[in-house]
């Protein structure tokens, strides 16, 4: 590694990291303020508040690190900019792009960092910080989940645990309930218990109803009775789970798994599936927006090129978060409705990199 890249890593790294840590204290205060008095009623309130925020942290690392790398290169180029560090490099036969190149390179390793704690840490880090909100609660994630629902659109059956327990795939209170074709009533299946063993599911001690087309429904008690349904544990723990606890690969084999089912059903895991891989790719986008608004000496000097930057980064994120909603709608193909803002902001870096010269 070259010295000057050296030393344009130190001049950026040191206000990225400001940046990084001052964002950070800002998402924990907001949201302490949202559940400091829930905090307050367990007790070691203060251990919990430790504990709890150091597995909410990894969450915020998507949303933050690509407007601290736009801040942090506006801040470290305007600095290189005010001392004439920039023109000394220019006179001494060094191009405006050898000086970007090992900030977008910085920016493409941070957006690969941040892809990589998305998909290893963040899901983990959620689901036990959501676990231990409940446990102090009294509600324990690993013991019961309450409430479960799943429908499958291919085989018209929605399924309903009053409980499940995660730890033993056993549940209570069950309810199956099967639909025609045609969508008339085939069969309803009530039990108190449940359990997934050797692949299929055991209901206990319930009541099977058939409900013939032109005829009064049959009533069927159950003892002890193995159904082959297409419904697995990971599938209900997934139902009560948001789609951000899931890592990309967890989400693509969920999918897998509902390979038929109508894409209007599906729309949503699909967005959420290219957004997992083109948020982090936000990084690299804010780092040629901040290459090259910092590189270039904007009319009314670098608090200028602050706020055009700062509007640019908060019009990325509005339309990230528009195009999303369209393709959730099925108004935009789930891949353009996750990349739409990258392709548009990062064709605009690149048009403003290019006229630096």
């Amino acid at each position: 590694m070259r010295i000057l890249d050296r030393y344009i890593y130190t001049k950026f790294l040191v206000p990225f990291i400001y940046c990084m840590v001052s964002f950070i204290m800002l998402f924990v205060i907001g949201d302490l303020f949202e559940n400091l008095e829930d905090f307050l009623q367990v007790p070691n309130w203060f251990t919990v508040i430790i504990r709890y925020y150091l597995l909410f942290i990894p969450s915020t690392i998507s949303y933050i690190t690509a407007v601290a790398i736009l801040l942090a290169l506006l801040s470290s180029l305007g600095h290189l900019q005010k001392h004439n560090e920039i023109s000394a490099m220019r006179s001494a036969g060094i191009s405006i792009y050898r000086i970007a190149f090992p900030l977008l390179l910085l920016s493409l390793v941070i957006s690969l960092a941040v892809l990589y704690i998305n998909e290893k840490v963040v899901p983990q880090t959620m689901r036990d910080s959501q676990l231990l909100k409940k446990q102090q609660t009294g509600i324990s994630f690993d013991e019961v989940l309450s409430d479960v629902t799943y429908y499958n659109p291919m085989t018209n059956r929605s399924y309903y645990f009053e409980s499940f327990y995660p730890d033993k795939n056993t549940g209570e209170g069950i309810t199956v309930y099967e639909l025609r074709t045609d969508g008339q009533p085939y069969r309803r299946i009530t039990a108190e218990k449940g359990a997934w063993l050797d692949g299929k599911w055991w209901f206990f001690n319930g009541i099977i109803y058939t409900y013939p087309r032109k005829d009064i429904p049959i009533k069927k008690n159950l003892t002890k009775e193995a159904f082959d349904f297409e419904v697995r544990p990971v599938d209900l723990l997934e139902s009560k789970n948001e789609l951000s606890y899931l890592g990309y690969f967890e989400l693509k084999e969920s999918l897998a798994r509902k390979a038929g089912w109508h894409i209007s059903t599906l729309r949503p895991a699909l967005v959420e599936l290219h957004q997992k891989l083109s948020l982090p790719m936000a990084c690299l986008i804010m780092g040629l927006l901040g290459i090259s608004f910092g590189l270039k000496s904007v009319q009314g000097g670098m608090l200028a090129g602050v706020g055009i930057s700062l509007a640019l980064g908060f019009l990325y994120y509005a339309l990230f978060s528009l195009t999303g909603a369209l393709g959730n709608q099925g108004f935009l193909q789930p891949w353009l409705a996750a990349w739409a803002a990258n392709i548009v902001f990062g064709l605009l870096g690149l048009f403003f990199l290019i006229r630096l010269n």
